[in-house]
């Protein structure tokens, strides 16, 4: 078996146990003197959360915390809120890019569609019940209360840092005149501040720099995202090209547009973010990303902040092999 190999049965081996954990421990029943639409929304929030995901983030925090943390540490109910967090930030970006699936099942959109009020109210109440909940677990938890604190200052400050890359992503949809600076800003607001912050916490010692490890990882995570929704081969979650319907920038397409001239770029321009797209012009919007050198360059950025991480990891004198070299590897080369 490869390291690689080996990290992703670590992965999957968590994946399982976590899943059977949180089904046992957040089995939802009803409340009595509670209406009926409060328990049918708390049983879907916890439906949607056990919803099959990578479960990355608490894999981090637990295995950081487990190395390089205090392993005697109970992080269950800490785990279960980080992931709550995360997925009430997923159920928010539903409604922002009208999401009807998620992981192959129906989102909570989709669920109370045709209920006889407002479903993108009732989704974004969801998502605030959620993010309450994940609080709760980890205030509740039986963590000391000094690390405690700590885990709920990270916490608001990812949900900090996820809300203004929102409002960035909403600012710049549709969008491909924006600098490569402003889309790696975005991203780290994003998707690489949650896994930075497991880092983070999960580290005693060096955090500061854990968390730059963190950082560069996650930007990793989502380029390799980008390069996902055009690549037939891997499994993303959504259609193909479902980036370039929804008409939101990545790398790619801001790089592809920047090189491309005159009818072409108009007509770049004008494809981008068309909904009924038909296969024939998304062929040929994926075959100007070739051609340009969007995929190459991307590939190389990618490249780039390997390098960061695996300086960073040197500078901490974490030396080859180690998994944290191969989960650099793994954020670049999974297929879903």
């Amino acid at each position: 078996m490869t390291q690689m190999q080996e990290l992703e049965k670590s992965i999957l081996e968590f994946k399982t146990k976590f899943n059977e954990e949180f089904a046992n421990d957040k089995n939802v029943g009803e409340e009595e003197d509670v209406p009926q639409i409060l328990n049918e929304l708390v049983n879907a929030i916890f439906q949607y959360a056990a919803n099959d995901g990578k479960r990355l983030r608490p894999y981090l925090l637990n295995r950081i915390n487990t190395e390089f943390g205090n392993s005697d540490l109970n992080l269950e109910d800490a785990l279960f809120g980080f992931e709550i967090l995360h997925n009430s930030t997923l159920i928010a970006d539903d409604v922002l890019d009208g999401h009807l699936e998620r992981r192959g099942k129906p989102t909570l959109l989709k669920t109370y569609k045709n209920k006889g009020y407002s479903v993108e109210h009732i989704t974004i109440l969801a998502s605030y019940m959620m993010f309450n909940m994940g609080l709760e677990m980890i205030a509740g938890s039986e963590l000391p209360t000094e690390i405690k604190l700590k885990y709920v200052q990270a916490y608001n400050e990812i949900s900090a840092s996820v809300n203004m890359g929102q409002v960035i992503d909403l600012n710049q949809r549709g969008k491909l005149d924006i600098s490569e600076k402003n889309y790696i800003n975005k991203i780290r607001a994003t998707a690489a501040t949650f896994i930075a912050k497991m880092f983070y916490v999960g580290a005693k010692d060096n955090k500061d720099k854990f968390e730059d490890i963190g950082y560069d990882l996650g930007i990793i995570f989502q380029l390799a995202d980008d390069l996902m929704d055009v690549n037939s081969k891997k499994r993303k979650g959504r259609d193909l090209g479902s980036d370039i319907r929804m008409g939101t920038p990545t790398l790619l397409s801001i790089y592809t547009y920047q090189h491309l001239e005159g009818s072409d770029q108009r007509l770049f321009g004008e494809l981008f973010g068309k909904e009924d797209l038909n296969g024939e012009d998304l062929d040929w919007m994926i075959e100007k990303y070739q051609k340009t050198g969007a995929v190459v360059h991307v590939q190389e950025e990618i490249e780039k902040y390997q390098s960061k991480v695996h300086e960073g990891l040197k500078d901490l004198k974490i030396e080859e092999p180690h998994w944290l070299y191969d989960l650099c590897d793994y954020a670049h080369q999974r297929t879903n």
